[in-house]
């Protein structure tokens, strides 16, 4: 069926695909540079705030968990002896019949699936450990997702639940500085309860 023959319902949908497809561009954009600034920060030890104290320490950017193309990298850093990781993804929220997409920001954590370094190990056998019999991830690592931010195609960011504030990337890259801090200010007993998870009785 060609493009001209569609009518009523079938022309309503390419429609909102064609929208949609408009949407994601401008959320995948609106992420990258969200990505790269707080990339900055955490790379340029907090930008350009002198001796600022405690500093992430970056870890790296070479993993990507969205199965969406041409999304932004995770970024990995430590802080405060607890290793943190941020994502990138879109999601879509439904209002008045029509799709809309925003940009997410994800904050997590993650543990070792065993012992910080394995004891036993075997550099040729990549599927699993031969005595705990654990199914390796790649990293060796297990994520916890702690905080999730919506990014609206304003550049607006709201988090539902923990920050009520809203902060316009498009107005002041500062704001995200300041994200970047209350959200290590509030997810980092979280991290450190479930890092000790299995440790604790």
């Amino acid at each position: 069926m060609t493009e001209n023959t569609l009518k009523g319902k079938g022309e309503k949908a390419r429609i909102r695909l064609n929208a949609l497809e408009n949407e994601i561009s401008l959320a995948r954009k609106m992420l990258k540079d969200i990505h790269d600034e707080l990339l900055k920060i955490i790379k340029e030890k907090d930008g350009d705030i002198k001796n600022i104290k405690p500093q992430s320490t970056f870890l790296g950017n070479l993993k990507l968990r969205s199965m969406l193309n041409d999304m932004s990298n995770r970024i990995e850093f430590e802080f405060n002896g607890l290793k943190f990781y941020i994502d990138f993804t879109l999601v879509p929220l439904e209002r008045d019949d029509l799709i809309e997409i925003n940009g997410s920001i994800i904050y997590g954590t993650n543990r070792t699936l065993c012992f910080s370094e394995c004891i036993y190990p075997d550099k040729t056998n990549k599927k699993k450990c031969e005595n705990c019999e654990r199914i390796l991830r790649c990293d060796r690592l297990e994520d916890k997702p702690l905080i999730h931010f919506l990014v609206n195609r304003n550049g607006i960011i709201k988090c539902k639940d923990k920050l009520e504030d809203e902060m316009w990337t498009k107005k002041n890259n500062k704001d995200l500085l300041d994200l970047h801090y209350r959200t290590l200010d509030l997810i980092w007993k979280d991290a450190l309860d479930w890092t000790n998870e299995e440790l604790l009785p």
